[in-house]
């Protein structure tokens, strides 16, 4: 048996690796497991989705080479993952067709007393015929008539990811808006991933990574090559602005936001409670997995002196765009009318956060851009983001913020809740 590693796409430190490879000369997606117990998981899944006539990647070889579990699958050709082709296709009506299916999909497998735990987009495969097969069978579960319950969880957890516009298509196509067990699991979900997902920007994981540099602690996606030196290199000049409570560099096209000390009691405080640049950190990275236009998160920095956090930066791309204060006075300069497209795109931006339960804390001009090129909206200053669970309490907040936006917005428009 020959077998062949051509590229690495995946890692999970300390659980497996994937790659595309070979298998005696065949096309084949390799997964290497560090520990038996992982092994046995994924082959279980798998053999439970193939009992179940569900379609999934044919086996083409498991077992143990040297010191690793193996499990070899055919490649299927020509395919990409359903995220990525709900992020890339255009067209809503096909991305609507593909999302039917793999509705339908984990409706049948409960039928059959299956779920997909892990159940994002990521794990669904779809060909250039449409077909759609069932990939990382690691959380392939059975399940009984007493924990049925499940299915709802589960299938929610997969809604939970969809857009706006995705999420009522299905709600209203399979009927879902009146079903206490979905909608409860439901807005549980979409809470329960942002709480897990904000953990994770923490730690060591596929798309982070956290190490110590002296007396900093960097944590960074695993792709950005940001080089922490370049702080050592930053002067008066650099400075874009100079506050009370940060001061904010940029170099070449990265923008370094240092958040500075107010108080004694500001300091002692610290010492407690998660930086405002941890939280803009775990917010970025949250509005970039909601589809939520923001700068590129790039990195965190925490320098401590003895024990002591003494200094917190941030670090995203720089957006290339306009302050929504100067792009509305010279559209207006130029038409003699508001701009109908800004309009829009706060309207959506708006809905967004009122769908994802997200408080801004500081919604004001100065903290939106707007990309005429693009034709995009981001909202940037994420020091203050909080997310909610309870409509009530997330009213409460999301009123503060719509007041804040029309302070701002001198009579030409005024959103309500």
């Amino acid at each position: 048996m020959n077998i062949e590693y051509k590229l690495k796409i995946r890692e999970v430190p300390h659980k497996k690796t994937v790659y595309v490879g070979s298998l005696n000369k065949s096309s084949a997606i390799i997964k290497i497991f560090s520990k038996k117990q992982d092994f046995l998981k994924e082959l279980k899944g798998v053999l439970l989705l193939i009992s179940a006539s569900v379609k999934t990647p044919r086996i083409l070889f498991q077992g143990k080479q040297k010191e690793n579990w193996i499990i070899a699958y055919e490649k299927i050709e020509n395919a990409q993952t359903a995220f990525e082709f709900v992020n890339s296709e255009k067209n809503e009506i096909k991305k609507n067709k593909v999302i039917a299916k793999i509705i339908l999909i984990n409706e049948d497998m409960a039928q059959k007393n299956l779920i997909q735990k892990d159940n994002y987009l990521k794990n669904y495969l779809i060909n250039k015929n449409g077909d759609i097969y069932v990939i990382d069978g690691e959380q392939i579960k059975k399940i009984n008539c007493f924990n049925y319950l499940m299915k709802w969880k589960y299938l929610a957890l997969l809604i939970s990811k969809l857009d706006i516009n995705q999420f009522n298509f299905v709600v209203e196509k399979f009927n879902y808006k009146n079903n206490f067990f979905f909608q409860y699991y439901y807005y549980f979900s979409k809470y329960k991933e942002i709480i897990k997902f904000k953990k994770k920007c923490l730690r060591n994981s596929t798309d982070f990574e956290t190490y110590y540099i002296a007396n900093k602690k960097v944590i960074k996606k695993r792709e950005s090559f940001f080089n922490e030196n370049i702080l050592k290199t930053l002067d008066k000049q650099n400075i874009i602005k100079d506050g009370n409570t940060c001061t904010v560099f940029q170099y070449k096209d990265f923008v370094i936001k240092r958040y500075n000390i107010k108080s004694v009691w500001h300091f002692l405080r610290l010492q407690f409670t998660k930086s405002r640049a941890i939280n803009s950190w775990q917010a970025s990275n949250i509005f970039n997995l909601l589809g939520i236009a923001t700068a590129e998160p790039v990195c965190v920095i925490q320098k401590r002196k003895a024990f002591f956090v003494t200094e917190s930066l941030f670090v995203t791309r720089l957006i290339n765009g306009e302050n929504i204060t100067e792009y509305m006075k010279n559209y207006y300069r130029e038409n003699k009318m508001p701009s109908k497209i800004l309009h829009k795109k706060l309207q959506v931006l708006l809905l967004q956060l009122k769908f994802h339960k997200i408080f801004h804390g500081d919604l004001k001009f100065s903290n939106l851009l707007f990309n005429k090129k693009l034709n995009e909206l981001y909202v940037i200053d994420l020091d203050s983001v909080k997310f909610f669970r309870m409509n009530k309490l997330f009213n409460f907040y999301h009123r503060k913020d719509l007041q804040r936006l029309n302070l701002t917005l001198n009579n030409q428009w005024r959103f309500e809740s």
